[in-house]
């Protein structure tokens, strides 16, 4: 009996401890549920929605506010992209969609702002400037995304192949590729980001896809340095 009791709170142990698997959008810095701005209380609802979506469909039943902004993007003497970089699309141009501070963040394709039941963009709500990019429309500074991976891994030996497998820091990320990461094989946002915050949970809400960027093990999963 002493030994089944023991056993039982040694299991109750273990189910108490933080399981990094369980991490989720809901109470991030992405969970706007309890913002006064959102009278609906929606997780989701901010950026998604099950009927009547944006037609461009940038991600999966998306239903934010595009932006329109051109911009300058990033070259280097030492990129080797620079004739695969295109504009940010998909999943890049909806993370700029909030993140450029050009849209509002509670503002729906249909040009209502989420909390409001129906009218035009009132109590609109942007991404403070600490936390904006490409808001003056350059991504110059910026690391490139929208190009071709494969084209650069090609022509720089200090790129890994896209059919490398993660090993730094990867957590629920084990045994996947640099592949895994990319879109229709293009860098984006989302190679390194998880705005669902369910694949990468490093300190302090920013969402990487590595447990850790601690010796840098996000930048050393594609930089042969």
């Amino acid at each position: 009996m002493k030994k089944i009791l023991l056993l039982s709170l040694a299991i109750a142990g273990l189910l108490a401890l933080p399981r990094i698997s369980d991490a989720t959008i809901v109470g991030s810095k992405h969970d706007f549920s309890t913002n006064s701005w959102n009278l609906r209380q929606s997780v989701c609802g901010v950026c998604h929605s099950a009927h009547h979506t944006d037609p461009d469909q940038l991600i999966p039943l998306w239903n934010h506010a595009n932006t329109t902004q051109t911009y300058t993007l990033y070259d280097s003497p030492t990129f080797d992209g620079s004739t695969t970089i295109t504009q940010p699309g998909g999943a890049s141009k909806a993370c700029l969609s909030c993140h450029d501070g050009t849209i509002a963040v509670n503002q729906s394709a249909s040009g209502w702002v989420t909390g409001s039941i129906s009218g035009g963009v009132t109590n609109a709500q942007y991404v403070i400037a600490s936390r904006q990019i490409g808001n003056d429309g350059s991504l110059h500074t910026t690391h490139p995304i929208s190009f071709e991976y494969d084209a650069v891994a090609a022509a720089d030996n200090l790129i890994y192949p896209s059919s490398t497998t993660l090993t730094y820091g990867v957590g629920n990320l084990a045994g996947k590729t640099i592949n895994d990461l990319l879109i229709g094989g293009k860098m984006e946002c989302s190679s390194c980001h998880d705005v669902h915050k369910q694949k990468g949970h490093a300190p302090n809400d920013i969402f990487m896809r590595v447990i850790s960027n601690t010796q840098s093990h996000l930048c050393l999963s594609c930089h042969n340095k």
